[in-house]
């Protein structure tokens, strides 16, 4: 479970690798699962070239992001659980489109049902 103040990494090749979660905007306990949208600011880049990639101050940028990972074990309604080594997310734009042109680690399909994220569904690696 994704609460605020809860460390991200970044599960795409925009440079950045690790992000903090400062709004949990759809649910009203303030707990994000996968497939959550959530607000979050970088905390830690890769590269030094990374700033001039995407055109960021560490500090002042907000993004929002989609919750593609958790620890926690969640369960599907075929019974089965799943659970990843550690929280993570894929960052967008403001108008919902992803930022990075690659995504590195593997997606589930609960990310997939915002209609806006087709270009995740061309991905090898869903679960």
């Amino acid at each position: 479970m994704i609460y605020l103040k809860t460390k991200l990494y970044v599960f795409d090749n925009t440079g950045i690798l690790l992000v903090r979660c400062i709004h949990v905007p759809e649910v009203r306990k303030g707990c994000a699962t996968l497939g959550t949208l959530v607000v979050v600011i970088p905390k830690k880049k890769q590269l030094k070239k990374a700033e001039e990639k995407i055109d960021l101050s560490l500090k002042s940028k907000v993004f929002l992001g989609i919750i593609c990972g958790v620890k926690k074990k969640i369960r599907r309604k075929a019974g089965y659980l799943i659970s990843f080594e550690k929280n993570s997310v894929i960052l967008l734009t403001k108008d919902y489109n992803l930022i990075a042109r690659r995504i590195v680690g593997p997606v589930c399909h609960e990310v997939l049902k915002y209609h806006f994220m087709h270009e995740i569904s061309a991905l090898k690696k869903t679960i």
